[in-house]
């Protein structure tokens, strides 16, 4: 009976401790992974966001979006400009987005969609490089691949123009990140690029 007495006393009470602890310990590891589940969704979402928000993120979805319709101009840009707004065309976008030889030059409307798509394209680089750290997922950002499938599969625009935004993703280094996050968040390899 005394050996009995003693187990009770002492081993029973630390098989008790460790198993609480084991517990405590469990229930705290998935409250912090929980945790930092939501904190990534809630840095997912404030990427997401800046689609509507940001007027220059939102010009070149718009430009995305659209073979032809008018197109506010960034507050930036309207007294460069010299206007508010211009009627966005596949076309223009096209020959914006082309290279020139030294000394051409490009109107002001081609600056527009230079400027926006440079924005747009750092901007998906930021996703890629958070994405990188372990920010956020893929997956809290996903709504982000209608904008890089369009990119790659014309579904407004003409094949010419989006070639032509694909050269000049490859001209500026924004096609291996825009590829990559392309991967990430689309679960497979981006289309081969558009001929002309």
């Amino acid at each position: 009976m005394k050996t009995l007495a003693a187990f009770m006393d002492g081993t029973l009470m630390g098989y008790l401790t460790l198993l609480g602890t084991c517990v405590g310990g469990t229930f705290a590891l998935v409250q912090y992974r929980n945790a930092r589940r939501w904190d990534r969704a809630k840095l997912g979402n404030q990427v997401l966001e800046r689609l509507p928000s940001d007027e220059w993120i939102a010009t070149a979805c718009l430009m995305l979006d659209w073979s032809t319709r008018e197109i506010a101009v960034p507050k930036g840009m309207v007294g460069f400009v010299g206007k508010e707004s211009f009627i966005h065309s596949a076309e223009l976008m096209s020959t914006a987005l082309q290279s020139r030889g030294e000394g051409m030059r490009y109107t002001r409307e081609e600056v527009i969609y230079r400027d926006v798509f440079d924005r747009f394209f750092q901007f998906l680089e930021g996703v890629n490089a958070a994405l990188d750290s372990g920010l956020y997922e893929a997956k809290d950002v996903k709504p982000l691949g209608y904008y890089l499938k369009v990119i790659y599969e014309p579904r407004f625009l003409p094949a010419d123009a989006i070639s032509d935004l694909q050269r000049y993703l490859k001209g500026f280094g924004f096609s291996d990140s825009i590829s990559k996050i392309y991967t990430r968040i689309l679960g497979a390899e981006p289309p081969s690029s558009v001929k002309r």
